[in-house]
């Protein structure tokens, strides 16, 4: 057991995408490997205020299926194991708990999510605020269910600079809950964070990465705004408005490519629903849902004017 708190990770927990995700309605079915799918029967007396509440039957009763995930949950047991601090840090509140922690036979951890917060930030920043004040110099790992502002370095930019390379943010959205590859990736983080040469050798990767992130801006600044081929595209290409975007937003090589994939795997989902524009939109905006959302609304407007049209040919 670590006890150096130098050397002692604080693990901070949101439910959502670590340990439960999303099943398909109605036959609840789930729509990742190896979770089990149960109901939670919540009260209305004891709903956290941080929630949009459901609709209540007579009772003051709500019932809903969720995914437990198996890897999510045998992950937060082996990290107690180690001797880390788990905590949580979830919109839950005092009823995180009652609801998910006892279920999953996990032991009742502290909640540190501020909600008095929440209400001028997203979750996210409250989160992230509330952990860079209350255990500065310590490692920090923090499980998101939807991706910070700042993306892996959110926790770590609001926090001592000498305390960024040990700080670590993983999101785990609805898309893309916590999986055994993604987990041993953080395990192996957090193992590095527990001694004195494995925090300098982070303190010198994140250096590393920095500098090729500045290099590789400037690069791709420069390509895009002097009209010469994109760094990451295919060769002899003219930049478009998307690449312009990319550059003008400071959105390093990995994000674009991250980006890309969430477009082709939202595009295979919903096919011809996702227009032109959403990749575009995606790569302004950073906001997935939204530019889903705006991606069909056009769509449909697309589909209503072309049948107005048909039947405007038609009448005539």
């Amino acid at each position: 057991m670590v006890s150096d708190p130098r050397y002692r990770p604080v693990v901070a927990i949101e439910v959502s995408g670590l340990l439960t995700s999303h099943a398909n309605d109605p036959d609840g079915n789930p729509l990742f490997p190896n979770p089990v799918v149960a109901e939670v029967e919540f009260s209305k007396q004891r709903w956290p205020q941080t929630l949009d509440e459901p609709e209540w039957d007579e009772h003051g009763r709500s019932v809903k299926a969720y995914c437990f995930n198996r890897p999510g949950v045998e992950w937060v047991k082996v990290m107690v194991a180690r001797g880390y601090e788990v905590v949580w840090s979830s919109v839950w509140l005092e009823h995180v708990n009652t609801y998910f922690g006892e279920r999953l036979g996990l032991p009742r951890f502290e909640n540190v999510y501020d909600p008095s917060m929440a209400a001028t930030t997203s979750a996210a920043d409250a989160s992230i605020a509330t952990l860079a004040r209350r255990y500065p110099g310590r490692p920090i790992l923090l499980t998101l269910d939807d991706p910070a502002p700042e993306g892996g370095d959110a926790l770590g930019m609001a926090r001592h600079p000498r305390d960024r390379s040990i700080t670590m943010v993983a999101a785990f959205p609805w898309y893309a809950p916590a999986m055994p590859e993604d987990l041993a990736e953080v395990t192996e983080w957090l193992q590095m964070t527990t001694t004195l040469e494995g925090q300098k050798e982070l303190a010198r990767l994140r250096q590393h990465h920095k500098r090729r992130g500045r290099e590789h801006l400037r690069a791709m600044r420069a390509r895009t705004f002097h009209g010469e081929e994109h760094p990451w595209l295919d060769a002899g290409r003219r930049p478009t408005e998307e690449d312009r975007l990319a550059a003008s937003s400071g959105l390093s090589a990995d994000q674009i490519v991250t980006y890309n994939v969430i477009a082709e795997v939202l595009r295979q989902g919903l096919g011809d629903r996702l227009d032109a524009w959403f990749k575009i939109d995606l790569l302004r905006t950073r906001d997935i849902t939204g530019a889903v959302q705006r991606s069909v609304d056009r769509a449909k407007k697309g589909a209503v004017q072309r049948s107005d049209d048909d039947q405007q040919s038609s009448d005539d």
